[in-house]
């Protein structure tokens, strides 16, 4: 069978086009855990690498499990840490890249992006999806290309605009 292609449960099947009976969009794990390679005779376990021990492929899903849980009963400061975290991981990331032999980090710069990610932008996107949700609730191609078409033209220029304002304000 050519690229692509899983084979569940005796048929091959394209993995996107898997039909699950569960509510969520992402096939079943169960579907996935038993998929058997042609060449070999064991279950492969795609959902794994070997590098990891299952002590911490436990601790992961744990940790995975914890965090969709604060989604469903904190969504808007989880949101907001999550960016939080995200824009100073950038901020760090941007500084190890751009500094000079002689330079140093600068950790108001990290202080003030975190911030923006924490106080403004996390919460933003939060009530801006939530938004769209309700505005336009279908799943189908036209209404998800309407989604991305309002984020570029009226979310995006919006918030950029904070951004500057906000930085330029907080530099002074």
């Amino acid at each position: 069978m050519g690229s692509g292609y899983l084979r569940i449960i005796g048929k091959w099947q394209q993995p996107w086009k898997i039909k699950t009976s569960t509510p969520s969009s992402f096939p079943s794990l169960h579907l996935l855990r038993n998929v058997r390679n042609p060449e070999i005779s064991r279950p492969i376990n795609l959902l794994s690498s070997r590098s990891f021990s299952s002590s911490s492929r436990s601790s992961k899903v744990a940790f995975l499990g914890w965090y969709c849980g604060m989604l469903e009963t904190r969504p808007l400061i989880t949101k907001s840490i999550t960016t939080s975290l995200i824009f100073a991981a950038a901020d760090l990331t941007s500084q190890k890249m751009m500094l000079q032999p002689s330079g140093s980090f600068d950790p108001i710069r990290t202080l003030r992006m975190s911030g923006y990610g924490l106080f403004i932008l996390g919460p933003s996107q939060h009530l801006w999806f939530n938004l769209l949700a309700k505005v336009l609730p279908q799943r189908d191609v036209i209404t998800i290309l309407k989604k991305i078409f309002m984020g570029q033209t009226i979310f995006g220029p919006c918030i950029n605009s904070v951004f500057f304002s906000v930085n330029a304000a907080l530099q002074g």
